[in-house]
């Protein structure tokens, strides 16, 4: 299985969540940050986004707000603006790293435009939400900002019992049985016993075997010649 994992698929085939996720000791993450608008919640588990109750995107590494404008919802990262339908599909993403100053900070609507706050300045989106450029009149007043709020626990529960879905691989475990690292590291040493065992075992079966072997042929030996010697007598 191990030599031919990623023909078998088990390098990416995940065991689900329950007793082994609980053996490895890995718990799912709180979520970090969670916005509602329009209906709809965007959710940052560790680098895993979420919009309501599907993934939306991996590599997040922060998530600073969510508006909604013309049915495209507006969900500011790191130093990027990521689209999403209210189905939760990824629409677009507008990466702004060389525009801004620094990380987002806030993400709002003003007169129907999506707004970014990053370093003091204000950076608001064309009328396609195709781009964004520096606002010139933007003085911050105005601005509906999107402000954090606690997901529902029910809603929690479900993302983190999602997330640790995708944590272990079959590939992984099945290594870490062999090895015996599932158990920690006395399993490791545990497994090194039981191959020292094996080694030990082979090798004594071995002397035995050895040992058997030249005290037949020895018996053999005399057999033939105290048979020889009695027919010479005789």
């Amino acid at each position: 299985m191990l030599n031919h994992g990623h023909r078998l698929g088990i390098d990416q085939t995940y065991v689900g969540p329950g007793w082994v996720t609980k053996l490895y000791g890995i718990e799912a993450p709180p979520p970090s940050d969670s916005f509602a608008a329009g209906g709809h919640r965007a959710t940052l588990l560790g680098e895993t986004l979420y919009f309501d109750r599907s993934r939306l995107l991996k590599g997040v590494s922060a998530l600073n707000g969510m508006t909604v404008t013309e049915g495209l919802f507006a969900i500011a990262g790191d130093s990027s603006v990521i689209l999403s339908s209210s189905e939760g599909e990824r629409v677009d993403e507008i990466d702004l790293t060389g525009m801004l100053p620094g990380p987002i900070q806030r993400i709002g609507l003003k007169g129907g435009r999506v707004v970014v706050m990053s370093g003091g300045k204000y950076f608001v989106a064309d009328a396609m939400l195709a781009g964004f450029s520096p606002a010139t009149e933007e003085n911050g007043s105005g601005i509906d900002w999107a402000d954090a709020t606690p997901a529902p626990a029910d809603l929690v529960a479900e993302l983190q019992n999602d997330f640790l879905g995708e944590t272990l691989t079959i590939e992984r475990v099945t290594a870490d049985i062999h090895s015996g690292r599932i158990l920690g590291p006395a399993g490791a040493y545990f497994m090194d016993f039981i191959a020292l065992s094996l080694i030990v075992l082979s090798m004594t079966g071995l002397f035995q075997w050895r040992q058997r072997r030249n005290g037949n042929g020895r018996r053999n030996g005399n057999g033939n010649g105290n048979g020889n010697g009695n027919g010479h007598s005789h």
